[in-house]
């Protein structure tokens, strides 16, 4: 189907919008094998190591974002997600970057920061709608 059909078409509590959207890009220039539709997830999921190790290191120290990436890294859950193909890692990554970058709101209030927190809860909700529950505790 046409890309734009898949991202207007929400009768499936499943169809992850902007996973769709990276999973239609991905196999148009790799073809429709399995590793190419499950490619988007594996790189949100390998992005999420170094995106927590910064968030840890800004909320509470460089040894607690070591700590923090290297669980993550290690975490058989997260390794899954990461193959599913599924945007539940996209989910996992938008979270962990408003967390950063309400940790630097709090910290400097410059206003890029706010342009960026919104249009990562934005993309997250796009792409799950369940991301509603990380923004709600991360804006309040």
């Amino acid at each position: 189907m046409p890309w734009y059909v898949g991202l207007s078409v929400y009768n499936e509590p499943n169809n992850h919008l902007f996973h769709t959207l990276l999973v239609h890009l991905s196999t148009s220039l790799f073809g429709n094998a399995e590793w190419a539709i499950r490619l988007p997830a594996l790189v949100a999921g390998v992005l999420l190591v170094p995106l927590t190790f910064l968030t840890g290191r800004a909320t509470a120290g460089r040894e607690a974002g070591i700590a923090a990436g290297t669980l993550v890294a290690a975490s058989s859950a997260l390794i899954e997600y990461s193959v599913l193909g599924r945007g539940y890692t996209m989910i996992c990554c938008f979270t962990v970057i408003n967390v950063l970058l309400a940790t630097r709101i709090l910290r400097r209030l410059i206003g890029w920061e706010w342009v960026l927190i919104t249009l990562s809860s934005a993309i997250g909700l796009w792409t799950i709608p369940i991301m509603v529950y990380p923004n709600i505790l991360v804006w309040g």
